[in-house]
């Protein structure tokens, strides 16, 4: 008999340190899944194709073949420049002197907003490729002639707007 008095003493010593020892655990938290980051995508680039052949009404036609074409980027500051020189912000052709000279009157530009510059081909053709979507100047030279006149200088300046992945179709025109 006390040998089983023993083992039960035993039993219930064992049973009150096992429950003092959960006693003192610390409550479980709740699970939280460690939040996955995803960065975005990068945007899509974009393209601009540009033909740079025309024929005005007055007769006169035009080509930017082996000329210079510059893509600018739109910035507030250079917005302002463009319109002082070119007396719009969307397109303009205007003779090389008169450029030059506006040019000249405002000095130089403090930023240079050049995205990229190509020349264009024997076909008058352009291309602008891997380009951030967003808001552009394309400025390019062309070679305007009316029937049995030399060819004179002009500038044609145009805004181009890409967004993500697009591909844009300018015309250089009148």
């Amino acid at each position: 008999m006390q040998k089983t008095l023993t083992m039960r003493r035993l039993a219930w010593i064992g049973l009150a340190l096992s429950a003092a020892a959960c006693a003192n655990l610390p409550e479980p938290s709740p699970i939280h899944p460690t939040p996955v980051v995803t960065t975005p995508p990068p945007p899509r680039l974009a393209s601009v194709y540009g033909h740079g052949a025309y024929h005005a009404r007055s007769g006169a036609h035009g080509a930017c073949a082996g000329q210079s074409v510059a893509l600018m980027r739109d910035t507030p500051k250079f917005r302002a420049r463009i319109a002082a020189i070119y007396e719009s912000t969307e397109h303009a052709l205007q003779p090389v002197r008169a450029i030059q000279a506006r040019t000249a009157k405002l000095g130089s530009g403090e930023e240079s907003p050049l995205a990229a510059s190509v020349q264009c081909d024997a076909n008058s053709t352009f291309e602008f490729h891997g380009l951030a979507p967003g808001s552009y100047f394309i400025i390019a030279r062309v070679k305007q002639a009316l029937p049995g006149h030399p060819p004179v200088d002009y500038v044609d300046m145009q805004h181009v707007i890409v967004g993500p992945g697009q591909t844009v179709d300018v015309r250089l025109a009148p």
